[in-house]
């Protein structure tokens, strides 16, 4: 129904309906994610949202979306790539749903001999197959280790001493979730949200002299969820004052935990580390054990400057860690070095990078070269300059918005801009991307508008597209200095592509717009010239944002009545009469817009 009627409808109907599956949420979706959070943890990825999306989205007209839902489907598609048609599909099967423990109804009922009764019982074991209890059309119940131990983490949140203490006598051989369950309990520094506030005056975190006896029973081994829950919890309490046998836990996994394993990842499972994108490889960073135990280290610097000796072989590791995933968590390790020996941390930050570029392209490598640049320039440009030349897309055009962002802020990487400016695609959208960025700087103006005129016209709509974001603030309009560039840009492939960026900003001014008249007129010669057959195109946004620029002209014609400037006056009829001669857009809309 969608794929038929949504081309044909109106432009203000065909939004709603954009909004509409857009925003859509199951009913129940909050329960569906709190079972996704507690087992993402544990390496089992699931999605609460999207899959609605997934459908509906690519059933709308594609010329018609908007661009973030063009890029939201690209998204979707990845993310269902490996969802089979049974999975999408299995709630209407005769047995399925919300899985649940059989603890959960009665958490604050069962007393601590009930709960060692439970985790000693040999019986409970994960199932292979599914063994469920079907209580409603879409909730089950599993008798297994992992549902117990959600429950067991559920309460230990709630009462994390209490918990704390309990777990001391579990036996030598438990399995390794449920302490994972007491560790998730014990990081809780604040009540969950959701707790009653007679529940929340009374609530207490677990004492660190519970937790050190607790880690100190359950001594580090290899189990993925134990060591995960135990980074996690450092760094979420990285203000106390650990033991030194817990720091050289910490730095244990560091340097010796299997997770990620070589060449694997465990979030986007279907790919290998070698073609993983940048953002691919950033979400692994917090999903694997070494990656958590940089950023445990990086807290802990945070707060204790003077464990730098102590914790220095962790480093190290991380460092020179053969998983591209580890490495770029450690450049956000690296961040917090700087503020202790800056020297050393640019060192390390070379040798992170020295294997894999795509490091220094991640979020944590560029934020790094914003704090070590100029001061560090010569260790610095050599990688910088790989990135402009490497074969990854998203490398290649991080690498140009570097080099742009350089020479424009210190005169840096003259010739690579150059060579960028007319170089590979995504070396032209990243020059682009910064050039209009720093376009509304007027200490970078009228460098980032030579840049950027020759790319409005570019040969690929992607480029063009970067060229378009200057136009995001309403402001803009008020720089007389960018005027000439404004009417240029009216003129360029990158406003017949899409004029609604400059159209909204036009509409979003407050007070008279008479100074950009000139805009305004050019812009509708524009769509009565090499825009006349588009305007007439229901299936392509171009109706609408003519339809807003006539409102435009409707309002400049009012504010040229109440100033008396003749000359716009009659330039705004003239204009009108031109519309209608060269039938742009819909006539029928335009006479609606005079009666309004």
């Amino acid at each position: 129904m969608v794929e038929a009627l949504s081309p044909h409808c109106s432009e203000e109907l065909f939004q709603q309906l954009e909004k509409a599956i857009l925003n859509y949420h199951e009913p129940d979706e909050k329960r569906n994610a709190q079972y996704c959070f507690s087992t993402w943890k544990r390496g089992y990825f699931d999605h609460y949202w999207g899959k609605a999306q997934y459908f509906l989205l690519p059933a709308l007209p594609a010329a018609r979306v908007k661009p973030s839902t063009t890029a939201l489907i690209q998204v979707l598609h990845r993310k269902f790539a490996e969802y089979s048609e049974d999975r999408f599909l299995r709630n209407g099967r005769s047995k399925g749903g919300m899985i649940d423990s059989k603890l959960s109804s009665n958490l604050e009922k069962i007393s601590n001999r009930a709960w060692l009764d439970i985790v000693r019982n040999s019986k409970v074991k994960n199932p292979n197959n599914r063994e469920w209890i079907q209580i409603e059309p879409d909730r089950v119940l599993e008798t297994s280790v992992r549902q117990f131990s959600n429950s067991l983490e559920t309460i230990a949140k709630r009462f994390p001493e209490r918990f704390a203490r309990l777990a001391l006598q579990f036996p030598a051989d438990i399995d390794p979730a449920y302490i994972s369950a007491i560790l998730e309990g014990c990081r809780q520094k604040t009540p969950d949200s959701n707790l009653p506030d007679k529940a929340k005056k009374t609530w207490e975190p677990a004492n660190i002299r519970s937790i050190e006896a607790l880690l100190e029973r359950f001594q580090a081994g290899n189990d993925r969820e134990t060591a995960a829950s135990f980074c996690r919890l450092i760094y979420q309490r990285s203000e106390e004052n650990w033991s030194d046998a817990t720091l050289e836990r910490l730095v244990h996994y560091a340097k010796n935990h299997p997770d990620p394993e070589l060449r694997k990842l465990n979030v986007h499972c279907d790919k290998s580390a070698g073609e993983a994108s940048i953002h691919i490889l950033f979400q692994n960073t917090i999903n694997c054990v070494r990656g958590m135990a940089a950023r445990a280290i990086k807290h802990l610097l945070w707060e204790h400057p003077d464990l730098f000796k102590k914790l220095r072989a962790g480093i190290d590791a991380l460092v020179c860690d053969h998983h591209p995933a580890v490495r770029m968590a450690a450049a956000e390790m690296l961040l917090q070095v700087l503020n202790i020996d800056r020297d050393q941390a640019v060192k390390w930050f070379v040798e992170a990078c020295e294997e894999d570029i795509r490091v220094a392209a991640s979020p944590q490598g560029i934020q790094f070269f914003n704090y070590t640049i100029p001061s560090h320039i010569n260790s610095l440009s050599p990688i910088i300059q790989r990135m402009v030349f490497s074969t990854w897309d998203d490398v290649s055009k991080a690498g140009a918005k570097q080099v742009t962002a350089r020479w424009l802020y210190h005169s840096f990487f003259e010739n690579e801009v150059v060579a960028c400016q007319f170089g590979t695609l995504p070396q032209r959208q990243g020059v682009a991307a910064v050039a209009s960025q720093l376009l509304h700087d007027r200490a970078y103006s009228e460098m980032c508008q030579k840049i950027l005129r020759p790319l409005m016209n570019d040969p690929d709509k992607e480029v063009r597209k970067e060229v378009r974001r200057v136009f995001n603030k309403p402001e803009f309009l008020n720089n007389a200095t960018l005027k000439p560039f404004i009417l240029e840009y009216v003129n360029s492939l990158a406003f017949t592509d899409d004029p609604q960026n400059i159209v909204r900003m036009m509409k979003d001014y407050t007070g008279s717009i008479v100074f950009i008249s000139d805009t305004i007129f050019s812009m509708c010669d524009v769509f009565s010239s090499r825009l006349e057959t588009e305007s007439r195109d229901v299936n392509s946004r171009m109706p609408y944002a003519i339809s807003e620029t006539v409102s435009l002209l409707l309002r400049l014609y009012e504010n040229a009545l109440a100033s008396e400037v003749t000359e716009i006056i009659n330039r705004c009829l003239d204009i009108w009469d031109m519309l209608f001669q060269n039938r742009v857009g819909i006539v029928k809309n335009l006479t609606k817009s005079i009666e309004q």
